[in-house]
Order: C-alpha cells, then sequence, then structure tokens
C-alpha cells in the first residue's frame, strides 16, 4: 500500500518507509507518554500472555492520547504528518487515526472508510481466542476496524466523547487517567457514561491487595482503613493454601504456540507446563488467587498486573463508588460459587446493599461455551434482562450496573442489548465502541455476530419478541462523559 493523502499537504497514512523526506513522521513506538502504553493492546489485571489471539483494538484512553499527539503535531501550520504503521500493527493503527479524524476533525466514519476502503474491512480476533481457532471457520475474526471507527462516531454524536480529549491536553490527560483508574480499581468500564456500567464480580476486586478498593465490601463510616501492608501479608498467607494452586487456562489446550499468523498476528498460547511454571515464577505466588477459570486473573504480580494499579492508594470502598457515581441498580449475571469464585469464598451477600437503598437483581446465566450458543445468553434470559433493566434511570437519572464474574461476556453482551434497546444504536458501532472502552469484552465470535446483526432497537425487539414500550423518544445523551 502507498502513502494515502487524508488531508492534502497535511496528513497521510501509510507503512513504514512510504513518507518523504520532508514529512514528520509519526508511529506507535514514537509516543512515550505513560498512557499510552507503547501502543500496546492490554486488558488491565491480566497477563498479557493470557489473551490468546487478540491483539486489539487498543482502548479508550491510547486512542485518546495517540488523537492528542497528532493533533498536537499538525498545529504547526507547515507540518506534514506522515502515520505509519509496522505490518503487525496496522489495524491498531487505522482505529487510532479514523478516531482522530471523527472525534478531532468531526468526520463520519463513512468518510474516514472512504479515504482508507483497504483499512475499513480489517479484522480483530475475538477478545481471548485461542489461537488455534483462528483457523476454524467458527474462530474466524468477525470485529472489523470500520466497526470501531461508528463506534467512536456513536459516542461522539451520543456526547460519549467530546473533540476537546483530544484538542486540550490537560483534559486527554484526565480523561485518560480517569478511565485507566477505573479499570485498575474496579475491574470495570462505563459503556453509556453516567447510564451503564459493566464490571467483574466486585468480590475479584477484594481480592486484590494493590490497590485495596474493596478491603470490605461496605462504605466507610469513620472506620480506619486497613493498611495495605496487612492486606498484602493476608493475602500472601491465602497464597500459600494448597487448595488455590494455579489452575491452567481451558483456553490453552496444547503445547505452546509462539509466532505469527498469515495476516501478521501474533499467536501466543501456553502448555499447561507452561501456565504453571509461570505462575510459580510470579511474586508471592498470588497468580494462584486467579479469580476466573477461563482466564488467568493475576492480581499482586509484577508481571501480570497492569502497571499503574499502585497508582492510586486512595481508592473509594465498592459501596462508596457506587453511591458517588450516582449508581442505584446492581444486576448480578453469574450465580455466586461459580468456578473461580468459589475458590474465594463465593460473590457478595447482596443485603449489603440493601442497606444503603441500592437495588440488586440476580438473573443467573451459564457462561459455558458448550450449548452450542457460543456463549450467548438465551432468549428468556435476554428478555427477562430487558424487562428488568429497560426503565433503570429513566425518571431519574440513576446508572446502573451489570456484572458477570469476570466482566467481559455475560455482562458486555447484555448491557449492549440494553443500549442496543433504550438507545436504538446500530449493534456494528456498538461491538467496537465495547471492545474500546472494556478492553477484553465480548469472549466469542457468536456474541460478536449477534451484535453485529442488529440494526437497531426494532430488530432487537422482533428477534427477541420484546416490546418497544414507550421508549421510541429516549436519549441516548446522559450523564458524564466516559473519562472526563
Amino acid at each position: 500500500m502507498e502513502l494515502v493523502n487524508m488531508i492534502p499537504h497535511r496528513l497521510s497514512y501509510g507503512p513504514v518507509g512510504s513518507a518523504a523526506r520532508d514529512q514528520a513522521r509519526l508511529a506507535l513506538g514514537d509516543i512515550t507518554a505513560p498512557e499510552f502504553r507503547r501502543g500496546r493492546y492490554e486488558v488491565c489485571h491480566y497477563h498479557l500472555r493470557s489473551l490468546g489471539g487478540c491483539v486489539g483494538p487498543l482502548a479508550i484512553d491510547q486512542t485518546l492520547w495517540f488523537g492528542h499527539e497528532l493533533q498536537a503535531r499538525l498545529k504547526d501550520g507547515g507540518a506534514h504528518v506522515a502515520v505509519e504503521y509496522e505490518p503487525g500493527g496496522r489495524r491498531n493503527l487505522a482505529v487510532l487515526v479514523g478516531a482522530y479524524l471523527v472525534l478531532g476533525l468531526g468526520w463520519s466514519a463513512a468518510e474516514v472508510r472512504r479515504a482508507l476502503p483497504e483499512d475499513a474491512g480489517l479484522t480483530f480476533p475475538c477478545s481471548w481466542i485461542d489461537p488455534v481457532d483462528l483457523a476454524s471457520r467458527r474462530g474466524a475474526p468477525r470485529m472489523t476496524v470500520q466497526d470501531c471507527w461508528e463506534g467512536v462516531q456513536m459516542a461522539r454524536d451520543m456526547g460519549w466523547l467530546r473533540s476537546e480529549m483530544v484538542e486540550d491536553g490537560v483534559v486527554a490527560s484526565l480523561a485518560a487517567s480517569k478511565f485507566w483508574k477505573t479499570s485498575c480499581e474496579y475491574d470495570g468500564a462505563w459503556l453509556v457514561p453516567g447510564a451503564v456500567f459493566v464490571m467483574a464480580d466486585p468480590m475479584t476486586t477484594i481480592q486484590d491487595p494493590n490497590p485495596a478498593t474493596c478491603a470490605a465490601f461496605c462504605r466507610e463510616r469513620g472506620a480506619d482503613r486497613v493498611p495495605e501492608a496487612d492486606s498484602l501479608d493476608k493475602f500472601r498467607m491465602l497464597s500459600q493454601d494448597s487448595s488455590l494452586s494455579p489452575q491452567r487456562s481451558p483456553s490453552c489446550p496444547g503445547e505452546a504456540l509462539v509466532g505469527e499468523s498469515a495476516d501478521g498476528l501474533p499467536e501466543v498460547c501456553l502448555s499447561a507446563a507452561a501456565v504453571e511454571r509461570d505462575c510459580h515464577e510470579l511474586e508471592d505466588g498470588l497468580l494462584s488467587l486467579a479469580s476466573v477459570h477461563t482466564v488467568c486473573k493475576a492480581y499482586g504480580s509484577g508481571l501480570a498486573r497492569a502497571k499503574g494499579c499502585d497508582l492510586w492508594p486512595d481508592a473509594r470502598p465498592y459501596v462508596d463508588f457506587l453511591l458517588e457515581e450516582g449508581i442505584r441498580t446492581v444486576v448480578r449475571l453469574n450465580s455466586p460459587d461459580e468456578p473461580g469464585l468459589a475458590e474465594i469464598g463465593g460473590s457478595y451477600d447482596a443485603g449489603l446493599l440493601a442497606e444503603f437503598g441500592i437495588g440488586h437483581a440476580d438473573i443467573p446465566v451459564s457462561d459455558s461455551k458448550d450449548t452450542g450458543r457460543g456463549g450467548v445468553p438465551p432468549r428468556g434470559a435476554i428478555r427477562r434482562f430487558l424487562s428488568l433493566t429497560r426503565h433503570v434511570g429513566l425518571e431519574d437519572g440513576a446508572a446502573m450496573i451489570v456484572h458477570c464474574k469476570g466482566g467481559f461476556g455475560r455482562s458486555v453482551f447484555l448491557a449492549c442489548l440494553q443500549v442496543i434497546y433504550r438507545y436504538d444504536v446500530p449493534g456494528c458501532g456498538l461491538l467496537g465502541w465495547a471492545r474500546m472502552a472494556r478492553p477484553g469484552a465480548i469472549t466469542t465470535p457468536e456474541q460478536e455476530a449477534v451484535l453485529r446483526s442488529l440494526s437497531g432497537r426494532g430488530d432487537l425487539c422482533r428477534r427477541y419478541d420484546v416490546p418497544i414500550g414507550g421508549l421510541e423518544g429516549t436519549s441516548a445523551a446522559q450523564g458524564c462523559c466516559t473519562v472526563t
């Protein structure tokens, strides 16, 4: 591919080495801001080796920081910036460039597609997918770069993102920091700012000694917080319990695979022996506190914990977070004693939330991929969920949390259906937005396919026999922005 001039004499895009001598080059490796994390795809709290064949898209905070960096370079009136990609990083960079054009310059996703037609159709493998499955028809990537561009346009049009987030360095930094801080502290993210928050079961965060977000599942009422050193000692003792031995991730069934697929995607998967060896090598053995059985959650280890998790030692206790963020309803989709939770004492007592006027509902949904649905909840569960959540927050502006065990599959999928139902947005763009707002979200190709097939509210209601019930005029603009 030759260099593409997206803005004549100002902005070009192409492979490494395609820029002219008089053009200023910008590549992923040129951005040194900590918020950008060197342009690497990561899932907060999870070991890089547990991510399977997934390589992107990059998170919202990285997207905003790239846009700000590009905007700053374009401010020089005579500058001609050439954004260059390495072969393996093309799809991520294409998303970033398109996101800047949409958010910073007001382009539509369709206009970006016309400028970069070859990149629009590039695909991303599903989150956590086994690299071996990428060669099969079932595991074939479905989400496209275009879906991500449409997701950014949707977020801009809804008011969830603003142009100031790339134009103003202070705003960009604050937005990126809040996004990362929320991910680190609560293992969750705003899918709809001020309205719908998706996250892992909070008990998995209580098991995280740093930050001590949930030293106890209660609101601090003048009581002294547990010193961090004491918390660390407690969890070191727990990690020595032989009943909490490291578990092999079932997403890695064979021997280690390291290499590149035909389209340049890195393929990394660990054998059972490699997983166990790495677990023992991680400091303090805290990987043995893995809170999910589908992937390795590795709180407390230098290798596995996402950088930045220790920057906020004064994190709000969980219930304080709910009250201060205006969250008045919590929906739990996981069973209290699922594997991965049972080992750490199970899920929480919902009665503790009632003491603070926070509503709670349980809609147990299996995350099994062996039912033939690929992790897509049954129709009855979908109807029940939509019926329960259809009017939450519409009158009083209160927000809701939807969580499952890990906070990536069931919770995000059903929350996306609720967003489509309430705000009448297309599933393709929402899929792209969800995977940028909550890296690791949507965990099976089947879940991706369902979302991409829904054009809006009417399509959803017809498929699942759900009444619209007076939501036709619902506005999508609600609450504060995602990361400000």
